[in-house]
């Protein structure tokens, strides 16, 4: 590796991110304490979340993953870069990160080993030869953050990891960056994936095509929903999935130009600003570690319609910040889009409450706790 390598106090090794606001504004914070700080890469070359992390000049390495075959050279490439860094802390985020950065700081002895874990029960439901995999990754971390209270009951009660490792810290967001918005922005935006001006009435959904997002139930209530409003558009962001091919033949029974996929959108509190109403409906409590999409939508002042899972079960109040449905029910779904549609006192109702409910989830507050442990 011919990149100059300086020495750091922190290392947060990340695989498998494009870009992340969330990780965005960590560095950005951690920055401003002049702590050494350096980022590992695991992924895709030159994404826009390298990009920033340059500008930023924070030092940086990007190490091309396209899969587990690449895990051993990874491995000893990590392995060389902490040598090299000689860092106190090393905090993994995501699957191939914590299994390689977590065991290449384990072999050259690093005190402080953190990973946040950013899935709660879904290798327990759909990748259960995995869970040893996860058992493993918390037995060589000295400390594991969990997002959300259901997080805490996967990790040390289904997986009996010791309670003393296990910290509760929920993402931290900029709520600015979604609450103000220049109009520009969201006319931009509309103009760069043709939503049509003429649809007044937008159902916004942020979730890849995977089946615990739930998708599927959403779009079986969307065609009953524009029956009743032609004028009602369904917006799909992060279009695309391993349950791609199931979700694009419910779609094949909308009616022609009612519906708009986008595969990938940078500009995301632009993208909420477009939307009349935001639907999120996971299929259980515990397929989502945190659902950043929960704070970001009540952040931006949308009407919600949830499932609880992840964060969501920790703050979510029924009928006050959002609408809660039934799991898996597109009938409820479509009953509760059509109530919002028809009653605008609702609508504001819920704004306000959920602006005033995602306040706790401040960047400070996180980044005191994050530094907190780093510290300890």
């Amino acid at each position: 590796m011919s990149q100059r390598i300086a020495k750091a106090q922190i290392v947060i090794i990340v695989s498998g991110i494009r870009k992340s606001l969330q990780l965005e504004w960590v560095a950005q914070s951690l920055k401003q304490t002049n702590r050494d700080l350096t980022f590992v890469l695991m992924g895709e070359m030159d994404t826009p979340f390298f990009t920033f992390l340059e500008n930023q000049k924070i030092q940086v390495f990007q190490l091309r993953m396209n899969g587990s075959r690449d895990g051993l050279r990874v491995f000893f490439e990590t392995l060389w870069i902490l040598f090299r860094t000689r860092p106190r802390v090393v905090h993994t985020h995501l699957f191939h990160a914590n299994a390689i950065g977590l065991m290449a700081a384990w072999l050259l002895g690093i005190r402080k080993r953190i990973h946040t874990r950013h899935h709660t029960a879904y290798h327990h439901y759909y990748f259960p030869r995995t869970v040893k995999i996860d058992k493993w990754i918390n037995r060589i971390s000295t400390d594991i953050i969990v997002l959300c209270d259901r997080g805490m009951d996967v990790v040390i009660g289904w997986e009996k990891t010791p309670a003393r490792k296990v910290h509760r810290i929920p993402h931290g967001f900029k709520l600015a960056y979604f609450s103000s918005v220049e109009e520009s922005r969201v006319q931009r935006l509309r103009a760069r994936h043709k939503i049509p001006t003429s649809n007044k009435f937008v159902i916004g959904v942020i979730a890849r095509y995977t089946h615990f997002k739930g998708v599927q139930y959403i779009i079986p209530a969307f065609r009953r929903l524009v029956t009743l409003h032609p004028e009602a558009h369904l917006i799909l962001v992060n279009a695309g999935g391993d349950y791609a091919n199931e979700i694009r033949k419910l779609l094949l029974e909308l009616p022609q130009h009612s519906y708009t996929e986008i595969a990938f959108e940078e500009d995301v509190a632009a993208l909420y600003k477009l939307f009349s109403i935001y639907v999120h409906v996971p299929i259980d409590p515990y397929v989502e570690a945190f659902g950043q999409t929960y704070v970001e939508a009540l952040a931006s002042g949308v009407p919600s319609i949830f499932t609880l899972s992840g964060i969501a079960c920790d703050f979510i109040r029924a009928g006050i910040n959002a609408v809660v449905i039934p799991y898996q029910d597109d009938a409820t779904l479509f009953q509760a889009m059509d109530d919002i549609a028809k009653d605008s006192n609702r609508s504001l109702s819920l704004v306000q409450q959920g602006l005033e409910s995602v306040q706790p989830f401040n960047l400070p507050q996180t980044m005191t706790q994050l530094q907190r442990l780093y510290e300890a």
